[in-house]
């Protein structure tokens, strides 16, 4: 069985299913470079994991490489009744990524970047509280509870809530809540309901 033939009716009912162009352009690059390397289907793991353990690529692509196969293989086993080697090879090991932080100087030059109170304040809720720059920017006037000093962000995946109230930092810190009244006071002086219009 002919690898090309395969991955081309593998990403036909991607596309059937679908998908989103960049999920089915990133299936065809993990994919193509392994249709060129065995043309002929393996039916076997060791042709799979000579062409995995030749790879000079990233960690994290051999990863990815490893999942497509994965996938690939699950939909040839279950639309051809192919043997699926894939069941029979390990994973790739990944070493443990470490987050990037900024050190205390470069948020003291961050914050030092802007020249308006509103960025800064944008910029002091970011970064006391982790919340993510688009949930900053869907915030409203009415997301904020005067009387507890507690921001709650309305839409977060839950389907059985309409809105989830989020607490900022660990547990609810002092510096957290001032951080939140600061911003919200800043963005929202004296309007009502307003959208956050980060440019």
């Amino acid at each position: 069985m002919k690898t090309e033939q395969t991955l081309r009716e593998f990403i036909a009912s991607r596309t059937a299913a679908n998908l989103s162009q960049e999920t089915i352009t990133w299936y065809k690059n993990r994919l193509a470079p392994f249709a060129r390397a065995c043309p002929t289907l393996p039916r076997r793991p060791e042709p799979i994991e000579l062409f995995l353990s030749n790879m000079t690529s990233s960690h994290e692509t051999k990863w990815d490489v490893y999942r497509a196969l994965k996938t690939f293989y699950k939909f040839i086993e279950g639309r051809r009744r192919f043997p699926n080697p894939m069941k029979d090879i390990k994973a790739p090991r990944r070493p443990k990524i470490v987050m990037p932080t900024l050190e205390s100087g470069e948020i003291l030059k961050l914050l030092q970047s802007v020249d308006n109170l509103r960025d800064r304040a944008i910029l002091t809720l970011i970064i006391d509280t982790g919340v993510r720059a688009g949930e900053v920017c869907s915030l409203l006037k009415q997301n904020i509870r005067q009387e507890t000093i507690l921001a709650y962000i309305t839409g977060l995946w839950t389907p059985t809530f309409n809105s989830i109230l989020i607490v900022f930092g660990i547990g609810i810190l002092v510096d957290s809540i001032l951080t939140v009244f600061f911003a919200f006071r800043v963005l929202f002086p004296s309007t009502t309901k307003q959208e956050i219009a980060v440019t």
